[in-house]
């Protein structure tokens, strides 16, 4: 069980799943919630784990975004032919490419206006599971320049937070027991962590006083956090 002293938890959802991008299923996990509840956040998907033959994964194709930033995680790609063949490129409208791995991150300003797409090799098959998150900007940035942080995954912070049971805290955004992630969330103030704990478990997180929209997706395994229903 997570807990955060002063957080009353205001609603709980069970993500429907429904087709995304070329044809993929994801977990709507915010659909249950109204927006005014959820700003300054505006979308967050999950692409269940699942194992992929070759060609099956359809990915995004180039798809255009404005006014907002763009959080994609890739949780995981193994098995298969991984090694060979990866699982995701992304690539950018002016020719950008960035290969993903499990455990990478990315931070996108997309600002006043990108195209992108995120497609697997034509070969490839294992299993993938993603995360992709959507923060509004300040009107003020919503037509700025857009710009980029790539993380991999050796280079995000990795907190202990206990051995017994074992509780740890991959730092995507923000700071926790002296570590920082190398991406900065330079307009809107958050924290984005992965929190892992094994059976039994409970911990605790006070995010900085100015975050006041805090969300939490049980992913794998069952839990609870703060007061309330």
């Amino acid at each position: 069980m997570a807990t955060c002293s002063d957080v009353r938890v205001k609603n709980t959802s069970n993500p429907p799943r429904r087709l995304e991008g070329g044809g993929f299923e994801i977990r709507d996990i915010m659909s249950g919630a109204s927006n005014q509840d959820l700003d300054p956040f505006l979308i967050w998907h999950e692409l269940p784990r699942k194992y992929s033959r070759p060609g099956e994964f359809p990915g995004a194709p180039m798809h255009p975004h404005r006014g907002f930033c763009e959080l994609p995680y890739c949780k995981e790609v193994s098995g298969g032919n991984t090694a060979e063949y990866g699982a995701m490129v992304a690539k950018d409208h002016k020719g950008n490419a960035v290969e993903v791995r499990s455990g990478d991150f990315e931070f996108g300003t997309v600002a006043g206006g990108v195209e992108h797409e995120a497609l697997s090799h034509p070969k490839w098959e294992g299993y993938m599971h993603f995360f992709q998150l959507w923060i509004n900007l300040p009107s003020a940035q919503k037509f700025g320049q857009p710009s980029f942080q790539n993380a991999k995954s050796q280079a995000l912070p990795v907190v202990t937070l206990s051995e017994s049971p074992k509780v740890t805290a991959k730092l995507l955004v923000g700071s926790l027991n002296g570590k920082t992630s190398p991406c900065v969330s330079v307009h809107v103030p958050m924290e984005y962590i992965d929190f892992e704990a094994g059976p039994n478990a409970e911990f605790s997180h006070q995010p900085p006083a100015e975050m006041t929209r805090k969300l939490a997706f049980v992913y794998r395994g069952g839990g609870g956090g703060g007061d309330g229903p």
